[in-house]
């Protein structure tokens, strides 16, 4: 069946080179695309474009010819194209020896589609007044409104600081043009556009000027390689990454931001140097922990510097230059192209499945038909039986069941990983990065493929010569390490692993073989996306979902354009390929958000530090301060560029909320206040109701209950079953528990037992835990075939706005829903009943939809905390609930079972305490909130009025009650009710809708005054009373003698390190017992053995950590004193000991082989945290120098002395 696994998939249709159109103004571009022939002849040529081998068919110099002779200008020729690719997009299906792949290959690369305009999305910039109005879309983000066009105009040749063996792209012209003209730039493209060569001229303008430039990267790794390659194309080139110096009074200097920002702060004579500084990878600014550090050294640089950030694809490109231009008063110009040089076909392999589906085409179109044929191959078996979906209610928008992942048994027959490489490797798609999210799914993926042989007897000869020559440096021992020696067959078979918990040395072989093509798959994580420019033809994600440090979640639009980026190698490949091997059923959405998505927003991540304020309050420049800092940030910037907006914003929705005019209204507004209290009363008494540890043991199958989605009312269901959500702590202990089971060691009694705690285990993670992760099977009424319905109704109200804005009127103002979201469906009652919009596919309550062509009983996942009302009663459920009508069957007993019941006041619920046997502290409190809150509803005068007519069942069918049946009949008596029931709801909706508004712009006007005030003034007041208490300032903020200590310090905790120190906790330790006590502050993942752990430690070991546990404890305490959020005991847990014994060994002298047998952790992270360890020693033997401390300061160059050695700080490859 391998062989068969690209013949069963659909063909991509492609009409001739994927070439988009050139929007170059004033570039004089030509399109080079062929569009001018027929459709026909296109579609041959793609479905000749490569050979069965997977080779590029060489272009004719007719081709050539007849896509200049088209003479088409750039939109008629895109046109054209699109005219041509829709005539051809027949779905046929592809050939049985899988040449499919081959066919969906354009005939030709594709032209360059330069939106680098100047500003079309391109060069467009903003200006430099500080709300940040963008200027007219040729102009760049300029200073006090002055301008200059960007028409890539360069100096002759002779002239320029660089030129190139090859013609540079149009964004590349306009990015050097701006250099040129001594201004920043901002250069935004996706991997591979190519960069790196503004980045390269910017430091030959320097050189030739014998000015000074620095290159900044986000990590030290890629430092290491930019120096490499700077070093061997100007040779004046220098590297500061605190590990590794050489050469520090080279004109062009390679660093990491850190290294930047700690010379900022103390001043460095370089920096005064410096003309231009380039940030490469600058979209990382927006990472949480690290991107302050981005923010702090842009602040703190000079205005005479000029400045050249390359970044990903960022919508917000305009506001960033705006910032630029505003903080130092200097023209900053956007250079901006979605441009692919090679374009992408996204394909999604379902688990199981026989072939692949062209999900998004090169041309970017999502492909609805092959998504919905994929996941039909995913349709849980169970679910599908039942009538279920992949939605899950309750657990909002575009989540997924994911009750089981498909993972088909195959036997011993190849994985599907497996069958996708191999197949991958015979169309020649080579080389390939296999993504996973994890280490060891890395390591557990690349040994699936181990037996595939992908080189020649050549190459594997080559490999183990770069192999054993890069490690030749190291110690016998260090050679024999197991990573060492199990990582070598595999990559003579051409097969790599890269991810963080290899050796450094290792890591930056395998960089190197891939370079060179000898490794063929490489299996890494995402950090491999983050390094230099090494692209593949073929990337394959296994995973759709990672987990981020705090849950597990779906990989983000950005994310995956930046690992998918990699595939497609400029210049060799007409088009890369993604393949997406999906375990579970997703949201069309969703995928459609991830694949099609725009990238993520470069958001500030700035936030406030305790090292951060101590340098800047010991800068004696006065102009300098906090307040300072925090005013220029970027964070503030983009508050406060939103306010004009948002005030005309908050005066629209206070003049359309005047203009509603309710009869009554006091009286109205009262009743609907007295509605809402009640709701949140019954929200209150749900959530203690819905605890698992209350709720589960009442979920048993037949149990009616009642489903209410936020304010979509579901209606009445009957449980089926329950289960711990996909990814939760539960749903781990379940799968710990089954694998527990599954063991078969030891006697027979050992085995039961061990099987009975885990169980036990699994149990109890269910009910301790929130009520999001318990998901309950419902059975529940749903309406069919009302999407039609919904796309006339919106049809209808997009017609009805646009004939409103034709009158001259606010189309907001009509009846119906609103861009305000204040018009709502009401209950009979006046309670919200609607505000929701269903996905495409997502199941429909049959209450909402009464008049659906047809209703179907189905079982949907449902979260706990969705479950509104538990009843007393249960009905048969059988075990077989495949046949419809045995669904249906159910619901139709539970509907005679209401009717009956309804006239004796309706379905028993379970009382919380009598029958449901809760004791919680909150729960009386709760029944007499609600008691209290359903009585005065009740005593209201429009109480009567607005529940005069009857309400409408999850069967769509009118309640039996009293004023139901009066409702319904034709006397007057009847009449009346339902007239006074409709004046009163009148009322209600014209006094929900006037609320709301009248909500949303005081929330909006809130927004305003925050925005106007400095961001996080509150904070700086809060820490910088923790400075005070803790003696690291005076009462006037001068720094004193601790908080010199604690500006050195900037690698880990500084308050903590600087209690330590001046509390003479060092002063009675070995340089070993300080250094494995400093390492409790670096070893930033916390094990779960870690308290068993302490406890186990040697007296030197044990006595220290006690004494660091005990000062963490004070710091916390002050801090929390002073008004600090924070937990006092998860704050003195951060502190892991798990490497204790580890870093005491090695510091002792103990060999690398024998210290990683201590610990599961990878080589690579006990290296990076020792790595850490001796910067942290050595910014504290600054520390120690700073205060006048010789014998302390000796202690802790003893210590960084001790880490430095053997493979653990081995030579970088690079340098």
């Amino acid at each position: 069946m391998e062989d068969d696994l690209f013949g069963v998939f659909e063909e991509a249709a492609v009409a001739g080179p994927a070439a988009a159109s050139s929007h170059a103004e004033g570039a004089g571009a030509s399109s080079s695309s062929a569009a001018g022939r027929s459709a026909s002849s296109s579609a041959a040529e793609a479905g000749q474009g490569l050979t069965g081998s997977g080779r590029k068919r060489p272009r004719s110099s007719s081709d050539d010819k007849a896509a200049a002779a088209a003479g088409l200008d750039d939109e008629d020729a895109a046109a054209n194209e699109d005219d041509e690719s829709d005539e051809a997009a027949a779905r046929t299906p592809a050939a049985a020896d899988g040449s499919a792949l081959d066919a969906a290959a354009p005939s030709s690369s594709s032209h360059e589609n330069n939106s680098s305009s100047a500003a079309s999305a391109a060069a467009a910039g903003s200006s430099a007044a500080a709300d940040g109005a963008a200027l007219a879309d040729d102009r760049g983000a300029v200073d006090e409104g002055q301008s200059t066009t960007l028409d890539g105009t360069l100096p002759p040749k002779e002239r320029m600081a660089k030129t190139y063996p090859f013609e540079l792209d149009p964004f590349q012209r306009r990015a050097i043009a701006c250099l040129e003209r001594d201004e920043s730039v901002l250069v935004s493209a996706h991997t591979s556009a190519g960069k790196t060569v503004v980045a390269e001229y910017a430091i030959a303008m320097a050189l030739k000027a014998k000015q000074r430039v620095i290159y900044t990267s986000p990590i030290k790794a890629l430092s290491n390689q930019k120096y490499r390659e700077l070093y061997e194309e100007f040779g004046d080139v220098g590297l500061m990454t605190g590990d590794t110096t050489i050469a520090p009074n080279a004109s062009c200097l390679v660093m990491t931001t850190e290294i930047l920002r700690s010379m900022l702060y103390r001043g460095s004579e370089v920096v005064r140097e410096v003309k231009w500084v380039i940030y490469d990878e600058v979209h990382y600014m927006r990472d949480r922990e690290r991107g302050v550090v981005w923010e702090e050294s842009i602040i703190l640089l000079p205005d005479s510097v000029r400045y050249v950030f390359l970044s990903a694809t960022i919508p917000n490109a305009r506001e960033f230059a705006g910032w630029i231009s505003w903080l130092h008063r200097h023209t900053c110009h956007v250079v901006y192209t979605q441009y692919r040089p090679t374009p992408l076909q996204h394909f999604m392999f379902p688990a199981g499945a026989e072939g692949i589906f062209l999900i998004v085409d090169e041309r970017g179109r999502f492909r609805d038909d092959n998504f919905t044929d994929a996941m039909a191959t995913l349709e849980d078996e169970d679910a599908t039986a039942m009538g279920g979906t992949g939605t899950m209610v309750g657990a909002g928008p575009g989540a997924s069941s994911k009750g089981k992942r498909r993972t088909p048994q195959r036997g011993k027959g190849p994985t599907d990983l497996y069958r996708v490489v191999k197949m991958v490797m015979e169309r020649g798609y080579d080389p390939v990065i296999v993504f996973s999210f994890s280490k060891r799914e890395t390591e557990r993926n690349a040994m699936q493929i181990a037996k595939l042989d992908l080189t020649s007897k050549e190459e594997k000869s080559m490999i183990e010569q770069i192999f054993k020559a890069a490690l030749a440096s190291l110690a016998e021992d260090d050679r024999q390490l197991p990573q060492i020696v199990n990582l070598l067959p595999l990559l003579k078979r051409g097969i790599g692993i890269h991810h963080g918990g290899l050796l450094p040395i290792l890591k930056e072989v395998i960089e190197i073989l891939f370079s060179e093509s000898y490794i063929k798959v490489l299996f890494a994580t995402e950090t491999f996306a983050m390094g230099v420019n090494m692209p593949a033809k073929t990337v394959i994600f296994t995973s759709a979902e990672k987990y981020d440090g705090e849950t597990t979640r779906m990989v983000s639009a950005g994310e995956y354009t930046q690992m998918s980026g990699r595939a497609g190698r400029r210049g060799l490949d007409d088009r890369g390929i993604v393949i997406w091997m999906v375990p579970q059923r997703l949201e069309r959405d969703t995928v459609r958000g991830i694949l099609c998505g725009s990238a993520d927003p470069l958001d500030s991540a700035f936030h406030l530090g305790y090292n951060m304020l101590l340098n800047v309050m010991r800068i004696e420049d006065s102009t300098v301060d906090p307040e300072a800092i925090m005013a220029k940030s970027f964070h503030q910037f983009q508050a406060q560029r939103a306010v004009p907006t948002m005030r005309a914003e908050a005066l629209r929705l206070r003049e359309k909320a005047a203009a509603i005019e309710v009869e009554g209204e006091a009286e109205a507004r009262a009743f609907v206040e007295l509605l809402d209290n009640r709701q949140r009363a019954m929200d209150a008494l749900r959530a203690i109701v819905t605890r698992p540890a209350h709720a589960v043991r009442f979920l048993q199958p037949g149990r009616v209950v009642r489903v209410v989605d936020g304010k979509v009312d579901w209606g009445w269901g009957v449980v089926v079953s329950f289960r711990a959500r996909a990814g939760s702590a539960a749903a781990r202990a379940e799968a710990a528990a089954s694998a527990v089971a599954a063991r078969n060691r030891g006697p027979k009694g050992q085995r039961r037992k061990r099987a009975k705690a885990a169980e036990d285990q699994a149990a109890a993670a269910v009910t301790t835990g929130p009520a999001s992760d318990v998901v309950v099977d419902i059975l529940l009424d749903c309406a069919v075939g009302v999407e039609e319905q919904e796309a006339l109704r919106k049809a209808d109200a997009k017609a009805a706005a646009e004939a409103a804005r034709a009158a001259g009127k606010d189309p907001a103002d009509g009846e119906g829903d609103d861009a305000d979201g204040a018009e709502e469906g009401l209950n009979a009652d006046g309670t919200v009943a609607v505000a929701a919009t269903f996905a495409p596919g997502a199941p429909r309550p049959a209450v909402l939809f009464p008049g659906a062509p047809s209703r179907d009983a189905r079982v949907l996942p449902v979260v706990l905390s969705a479950v509104d009302t538990l009843t007393q009663l249960r009905v048969a459920v059988p075990s077989d609930l495949r046949a419809k009508h045995a669904r249906a069957d159910i619901l139709r007993r539970l509907g005679e079972v209401r009717r009956r019941l309804e006239p004796k006041g309706g379905l028993p619920v379970l009382d919380p305490a009598d029958d449901m046997g809760i004791e919680d502290e909150g729960l009386a409190a709760a029944l007499e909130a609600r008691r209290e809150a359903e009585a005065a509803v009740k005593a209201h005068p429009m109480a009567a009025a607005a529940a005069a007519a009857p309400a409408i069942d999850a069967a769509g069918e009118a309640a039996t009650g009293a004023a139901g049946a009066a409702a319904d009949s034709g006397s007057a008596d009847g009449a009346e009710a339902a007239s006074l029931r409709e004046a009163a709801m009148a009322r209600l909706r014209g006094v929900r809708r006037k609320m709301a508004l009248e909500r949303r712009a005081l929330w909006v006007e809130r927004e305003v005054d925050r925005s106007k005030a400095l961001v996080m003034r509150g904070t700086l007041k809060r820490m910088t009373r923790v400075l005070r208490r803790l003696g690291h300032v005076d009462p006037s903020s001068v720094v004193q003698l601790k908080g010199r200590v604690a500006c050195e310090v900037n690698t880990a905790d500084e308050l903590l390190c600087t209690e330590l120190m001046f509390e003479g906790a060092f002063n009675d330790l070995t340089p070993a017992q300080t250094a494995a006590l400093m390492s409790c502050l670096v070893a930033s993942d916390r094990s779960k053995d870690d308290d068993e752990g302490a406890e186990s430690l040697a007296p030197e070991l044990g006595g220290p950590l006690r004494v660091l546990q005990e000062a963490a404890r004070r710091v916390a305490r002050v801090s929390e004193e002073a008004g600090i959020e924070i937990e006092v005991d998860d704050y003195v847990k951060s502190m892991s000991p798990s490497l204790m014994q580890v870093v005491f060994s090695w510091a002792s002298g103990a060999r690398f082989s024998e210290v990683a047998t201590m610990t599961k952790e990878f080589e690579g992270s006990i290296i990076r945290v020792i790595r850490r360890l001796e910067e942290l020693l050595r910014q504290l033997a600054d520390a120690a120098r700073a205060i006048g401390d010789e014998a302390l300061e000796s202690k802790f160059k003893a210590s960084s002395t001790a880490m430095r050695r053997d493979i653990v700080f081995a030579a970088s490859l690079y340098t």
